[in-house]
């Protein structure tokens, strides 16, 4: 649950808190630390020694969260019911979420409005509706990736023609939607359109979707069929080749990668700029079976934590994932699991400034163990 929040500013007065995470890989976690800032207004820390007085005995600092995946338009759903125990209740779940997408302006400064108070700096939000493009400004700075689907010709590159020219407006991102809803010259064409743009998919959200591309068999096959969209020849032949695909972009970022094998999480790690965004609530949520996210950390695959949406996610709170992941995967370390919040997904989306901090109450300010104290109890292995 997200708790209180308090943005520090840059000040001529330093601070003390029990803990702090300071986006520093040399020394990412410090207890008692001194919080300071230069003359530039970058945050400083400092260890201090212990049994010292503290200005923030029951609090933590930790640089601001960014949050990697986010469909904003989805803010005023609340969790439809979802039953993994169905075999098409992904899909049945799907058809929910598009007949539901009402007042997305609203929604989307909803979602902006709930994200600032989480403490959370950014956002990469996927925008399907023109009326979300643009809003009034926000506390919380908006990367725009804006969807494109479809299975039939004309229409999908009509869409796409009318994204481009959005883009030549504010420059964000594409987002081509996933393998069963694009066409593979479509992707083929949003990869090209989308040049030094980040280049956004869902890829292995669901294990159907290597079915229905190398098969034409499955739970998407009805789906797709029930629409009246359903066109074999225009899919991509695997997985494997949309991988291969969105590999060609220059800043290609895979959402979900659930069911990603180690030979596929290998072929993105070659990628330098390819980000895996893994959003941890949401995949408990539809019970799939534990993300491969160890494995993509270990062949050096970046990984960046998205909240996807409150359609099937709790809050819009990224650092409520961190602290999922630091309770229930302890294969992932704790500052692996904070970068993914905070560093991973700057550098996915090629963010320059310097990061700004929050301050959060410790959950059990009692505890003595940092993950204890700052997360509740870390899962054993």
């Amino acid at each position: 649950m997200t708790r209180r929040v308090c943005w520090l500013q840059p000040s001529e007065t330093a601070l003390t808190v029990r803990w702090a995470f300071t986006g520093d890989e040399a020394e990412p976690l410090i207890e008692n630390a001194r919080v300071a800032w230069s003359s530039d207004g970058r945050a400083t820390f400092e260890p201090l020694p212990r049994g010292v007085s503290l200005d923030e005995p029951t609090s933590f600092v930790h640089p601001a969260t960014w949050n990697a995946h986010t469909h904003l338009e989805l803010s005023n759903i609340r969790r439809p019911p979802y039953d993994a125990t169905r075999p098409q209740a992904f899909t049945q779940w799907l058809r929910g979420v598009i007949a539901d997408r009402s007042n997305r302006r609203a929604a989307v400064q909803r979602g902006l409005s709930e994200s600032a108070a989480a403490g959370v700096e950014g956002v990469c939000d996927i925008v399907t509706s023109p009326d979300a493009i643009e809003l009034p400004d926000s506390e919380v700075d908006r990367v725009r990736c804006f969807e494109v689907l479809g299975l039939s010709s004309d229409a999908g590159h009509e869409r796409l023609q009318r994204t481009i020219a959005r883009l030549t407006a504010v420059g964000d991102g594409i987002s081509p939607h996933a393998p069963y809803s694009v066409a593979r010259d479509l992707l083929a064409a949003c990869v090209t359109a989308a040049g030094t743009r980040p280049l956004a998919m869902h890829i292995a959200e669901h294990p159907a979707e290597d079915d229905l591309l190398r098969t034409g068999t499955g739970v998407f096959r009805t789906f797709l069929e029930d629409l009246g969209v359903y066109e074999q020849s225009r899919l991509a032949s695997s997985v494997d080749e949309v991988l291969a695909m969105m590999c060609e972009a220059e800043r290609p970022i895979v959402v979900h990668g659930n069911h990603l094998s180690r030979p596929q999480l290998k072929q993105l790690a070659r990628h330098d700029n390819a980000t895996l965004v893994w959003c941890p609530r949401t995949h408990a949520y539809f019970g799939f079976r534990p993300h491969p996210v160890a494995e993509a950390l270990s062949v050096g695959l970046r990984v960046a934590i998205g909240t996807d949406s409150r359609a099937s996610s709790p809050t819009l709170d990224p650092w409520d994932d961190v602290g999922w992941v630091v309770r229930h995967r302890p294969d992932v370390a704790i500052k692996e699991a904070v970068a993914m919040a905070t560093s991973a997904p700057r550098v996915m989306l090629g963010i320059k400034t310097e990061p700004r901090f929050v301050l959060r109450p410790l959950c059990d300010p009692d505890a003595t163990e940092a993950a204890a104290a700052i997360f509740g109890q870390r899962a054993s292995r």
